[in-house]
């Protein structure tokens, strides 16, 4: 069938139909491309919200080690509370974790996750139980026995030295330093935990124990019950120390081997789950950018075909009707001259044209047998032009309903898919616009929480010098050293005794020697008396006997001065090396407030991140926001484009104004 026997009502139907159903093959697949870019938006939004509540955890994750590595400080029980508030918001965000997320393996991390999360909150609570225990050993019962066993030792010394036993007062302050040492060692134990300042403490303990031991025999009445007292202080001291011991022993044995463990393992789970995300984010990101890319392309592409095809069927269709229509004006124009020679063009069509040349054609013959019969039948000749005028003011109505209505729905409808066409893509440019702001906001909350990550490792760095509070060691150097004073005193007191005992045992010896030379000019001179001199030199020789007893006396009293004078030097010594020592104590003292100072500076800078990486992710939300706005508008679009799709026409300004011609000269003849 050729094309000039197909009607023109068919085949304006028929080509601007195969431009519409491109058209609205085209905008179907634009609209799936645009669904499947809101599917990527939607999954992108919930990887935001779980990067914000692993960013939620890790921060929890942080507070709750800090809190613990706090009570480990200070033994404050507001941090018990805080480690407890913060557990319970990181076991509440992960609860709402799990419910937005649906990847088996993500789920298996998170409840890994939880469960070392419980293994150390658990643990935590049995050190707490086990520092409050070591507290309580150490302000009631060490804290008791002690002072009352430096008050003892220290009586029995003041009454062996009224007593004029300086060889018993040396003993007791030996004991008395043993004790001091001990203590002074209990304390840096607590600090420090070295079995060999533990080793030491138990050396002085006993040192002090073997002088008690071993001077209680040669006790008696009040000195004897001193001692005893001191005994029973020294006892209850090495066994509430015995029990410090294996405390502290079990508390920093579950600090080390489960919290220092535990606490990293649980920041480094977390820390990988969140890369995990930020790995999701850094693929979807680019192929949800794609996606609108693509829905942005299909859309312009579905627009300019459909204008190449409408102009095309515009000029296929309207040559088809105008070319034919021109050369039937001509002929009828030529006819009307007069000349009915004229052939009259597409008589052979079966369309409207066709139809038309064929009522030409009857014109045509009409003419030819008017002119015929022109000299005969004037009048019929003035009826026959009536008739052929009124048949092309008929053709000329009818071609016009028949033409003219397509041509005018077609161009209102091009109108309208043009601009349709136009929202569409402004929408697809939004689109990629809050895409490119989503992945900014993206890498600024992943900048921000590994800033927080390495805050943390800061902090735990500055925290891990720190093992007892400063407050505490303060007290214990300042009781040291206000004994080691007091003690010091007493032992210049005893040197100053012994050295006047010394100058009275001096004395006493320049008596004895002046005696005996007093007994020896008595015998001198009894022996010149002859036997009236007999009983006067018998005194005299007993008086030189005793002045000897006096001296052996006094040389042995000098010995022992001397002893007393070497123990008191000793003493002193030992007295400088405890002064030593408390010096050690105030210098630890100071470094630790200088760890606790680099902790708040650290726990600053994590607030300061964790408050960066929150707006962070408030921003990539709000984008989302308005990147889900721009994906609906551009489907609004699409459906704009398939329902003006049904009625589209292009270019037929050019088809109108052939055929307004067309008729003009059909009616003007």
């Amino acid at each position: 069938m050729a094309l000039s026997d197909i009607r023109i009502s068919a085949k304006v139907n028929f080509g601007f139909g195969a431009v519409l159903a491109l058209l609205g093959l085209v905008g179907i697949m634009g609209y799936n491309s645009l669904g499947t870019a809101d599917d990527n938006f939607q999954t992108y939004r919930g990887i935001a919200r779980e990067t914000n509540s692993i960013g939620r955890i890790q921060a929890n994750v942080l507070k709750i080690r800090l809190d613990a590595k706090d009570f480990l400080i200070n033994a404050d029980e507001h941090d018990i509370t805080n480690l407890k508030d913060a557990a319970k918001t990181a076991d509440a965000v992960i609860a709402e974790l799990l419910k937005d997320v649906h990847d088996p393996d993500q789920i298996n991390k998170i409840k890994t996750i939880d469960k070392e999360m419980d293994l150390y909150t658990a643990t935590f609570d049995k050190v707490a139980d086990l520092r409050k225990k070591e507290n309580d050993l150490t302000d009631n019962r060490l804290g008791k026995s002690g002072p009352e066993l430096e008050k003892a030792l220290t009586a029995l010394m003041d009454a062996s030295m009224k007593d004029g036993d300086g060889d018993m007062a040396v003993r007791v302050g030996t004991a008395l330093r043993d004790s001091l040492i001990a203590r002074l060692y209990a304390q840096k134990f607590l600090i420090a935990g070295s079995e060999d300042f533990h080793k030491r403490v138990l050396a002085e303990l006993n040192g002090a124990g073997s002088v008690l031991g071993e001077i209680m025999p040669r006790l008696s009445g009040r000195r004897l019950q001193l001692a005893s007292q001191a005994q029973t202080a020294l006892d209850a001291y090495i066994t509430g120390y015995a029990e410090l011991h294996a405390t502290n022993t079990e508390r920093r044995r579950l600090v080390h081997e489960i919290l220092d463990k535990v606490g990293p393992k649980v920041a480094d789970l977390v820390e990988a789950f969140k890369l995990g995300l930020k790995s999701q984010q850094d693929e979807l990101g680019p192929r949800a950018s794609a996606a609108v890319h693509s829905a942005r392309t299909t859309v312009m592409t579905a627009g300019i075909i459909a204008f190449i095809l409408g102009i095309g069927a515009a000029f296929l269709i309207g040559r088809g009707i105008t070319g034919p229509v021109n050369a039937m004006t001509r002929a009828m124009g030529i006819l009307a001259g007069g000349d009915t020679s004229v052939a009259i063009p597409a008589t052979g069509q079966k369309d409207e044209i066709g139809e038309m040349a064929q009522a030409v054609q009857v014109f045509k013959d009409n003419a030819i047998r008017v002119t015929a019969m022109q000299k005969e039948q004037e009048e019929a000749k003035a009826r026959a032009e009536a008739e052929r005028r009124q048949a092309m003011l008929n053709m000329a109505d009818n071609f016009e309903a028949a033409v003219m209505g397509l041509v005018k729905s077609v161009a209102a409808q091009a109108t309208e898919m043009q601009a349709t066409a136009q929202g569409m893509s402004a929408a697809a440019d939004q689109g990629n616009a809050q895409a490119s702001t989503v992945a900014a906001a993206a890498e600024q909350a992943t900048a921000n929480v590994q800033t927080v990550a390495a805050a943390a490792e800061e902090l735990s760095s500055s925290i891990s010098e720190i093992s007892r509070q400063v407050a505490q060691a303060a007290q214990i150097s300042k009781t040291a050293s206000d004994e080691t004073a007091r003690t010091n005193t007493m032992v210049q007191g005893l040197a100053a005794a012994a050295d006047k005992i010394g100058e009275v045992v001096n004395l006493i010896n320049d008596i004895a020697s002046q005696t005996n030379l007093l007994a020896l000019n008595a015998t001198i001179e009894a022996a010149r008396a002859g036997d009236a001199g007999k009983g006067f030199a018998v005194v005299a020789n007993e008086v030189k006997n005793l002045a000897n007893q006096t001296g052996r006396a006094t040389e042995e009293i000098s010995n022992q001065i001397g002893a007393v004078q070497e123990e008191t030097r000793r003493a002193v010594e030992a007295i400088g090396s405890i002064g030593t020592v408390i010096e050690q104590v105030r210098q630890i003292s100071s470094g630790i407030a200088s760890a606790v100072e680099e902790q708040g500076a650290a726990t600053q800078e994590i607030a300061r991140n964790v408050q960066q990486a929150a707006q962070g992710t408030q921003e990539v939300s709000s984008n989302i926001g308005g990147v889900s706005e721009a994906a609906s508008s551009t489907g609004a679009a699409a459906n704009d484009v398939l329902v003006a799709a049904g009625d589209l026409s292009k270019n037929s300004e050019k088809l109108s104004s052939e055929v307004n011609t067309f008729l003009s000269r059909v009616r003007t003849g």
